[in-house]
Parts: C-alpha cells; sequence; structure tokens
C-alpha cells in the first residue's frame, strides 16, 4: 500500500485535470512552443507567462495554502 502523502499527492493531481482538463492554455503554450523546436527555457517561460488574473489566477490562492500547510 503507498504512503498516505503518495496517494494524496495523486488525488490532487486527479483532481486537477478533472478541475481544469489536461488542456490548459499554459500547457497548450508550452506544447506549441516544443512543437516550434524552440529550447526548453522557451517551452516553459511560454506557458508560465500564460497564468494571469484570467487564468491561473487561483495559483496565489493555492501558494497561500501551501505555505500556510507545509511551511
Amino acid at each position: 500500500m503507498p504512503a498516505r502523502y503518495a496517494t494524496r499527492f495523486m488525488e490532487l493531481c486527479v483532481m486537477m485535470c478533472a478541475d481544469h482538463g489536461p488542456c490548459v492554455s499554459g500547457a497548450h503554450n508550452s506544447i506549441v512552443t516544443a512543437r516550434a523546436g524552440k529550447d526548453i527555457v522557451s517551452c516553459l517561460v511560454s506557458g508560465l507567462l500564460t497564468i494571469g488574473p484570467r487564468f491561473g489566477g487561483a495559483i496565489d490562492d493555492a501558494a497561500r495554502y501551501f505555505k500556510a500547510r507545509w511551511f
């Protein structure tokens, strides 16, 4: 039987995919950049720069939650 933290991590991954789907804008932009033949840093940055108030705004609340929980 897997450790509790591993089980919880997998549950979170499944919930995130269920909530957002596998084709969110940031992931799509990273994939398109990679298919264009760009380097890994460019691919990562193209996805991260998509995060903003209309997409990915919940990241701030999530960061506060994880900080309060783990640190």
